[in-house]
């Protein structure tokens, strides 16, 4: 049922809240936090957190910068510290957790078939330590985890790709139905501002080598458009 439940979120908005519901039900969370790992930067950021303040993820993603997080990310075995207010490895930590009110928690990597991508922590208010069935239960739910959020990106670029396509379609029907050169560039710039998500745009097309005159879409009236000698303005300098 746990895994039904994260497996039918269709975008992350409805995968946190699940995650966060069932690691409170099956792991007596009080706070939840999913760090995600950026390879190319080797840095962590933070895209959902439960209870958690700014101040205190921001000091993680710091503090991961500080030390070779990257390489504890790689081990699938989970973390568990008993009480992050009195163990020595907190020390640089501490105030933050005191300041948060956290006791136990444990990191649970988020795998991945190559690089993870990232960590589920959960976390309890109380002295509670994780035994061996949390920790079996909390990377099962991290495993689940990790196969939704790689479904919902999977689904989210297919779709992106799928509007591109329609796009692109519309597209050449538009510009094979336009009737002359002027209906053909109007049509492109319109096309272009639309796929591009731009307000406005314009065509600057080359007359003789010498001349550039313009094909506006949503240009205000106030901009001047008139025709530019070769070398004059933006246009030109880009063309050249």
């Amino acid at each position: 049922e746990t895994g039904i439940s994260l497996l039918e979120a269709r975008n992350m908005e409805e995968l946190w809240p699940a995650m966060t519901k069932v690691a409170q039900e099956v792991l007596h969370a009080d706070r939840t936090a999913v760090f995600k790992y950026n390879e190319s930067t080797d840095t962590l950021s933070c895209p959902f957190s439960h209870n958690l303040s700014q101040a205190y993820t921001d000091a993680i993603n710091e503090r991961f910068s500080q030390v070779p997080g990257s390489s504890l990310l790689r081990d699938p075995s989970p973390v568990a510290v008993d009480d992050a207010q009195t163990d020595p490895a907190m020390a640089t930590m501490r105030k933050h957790v005191i300041a948060e009110g956290i006791r136990s928690y444990a990191v649970f990597q988020l795998p991945t078939s190559d690089v993870p991508i990232g960590a589920l922590v959960v976390y309890r208010d109380r002295i509670d330590p994780f035994d061996v069935v949390d920790k079996a239960v909390g990377q099962t739910l991290a495993y689940i985890v990790s196969v939704a959020y790689q479904n919902i990106q999977l689904l989210t670029e297919i779709r992106h790709s799928l509007i591109r396509e329609q796009q692109l379609t519309d597209i050449t029907r538009r510009l094979s139905t336009a009737a002359n050169l002027p209906a053909i560039l109007a049509s492109t710039i319109h096309n272009a501002i639309d796929l591009i998500g731009t307000d406005a745009g314009l065509i600057g097309l080359v007359i003789d080598g010498q001349t550039m005159t313009y094909y506006p879409h949503n240009i205000p009236v106030s901009v001047n458009l008139r025709p530019s000698a070769k070398g004059i303005g933006v246009a030109w300098h880009v063309v050249e």
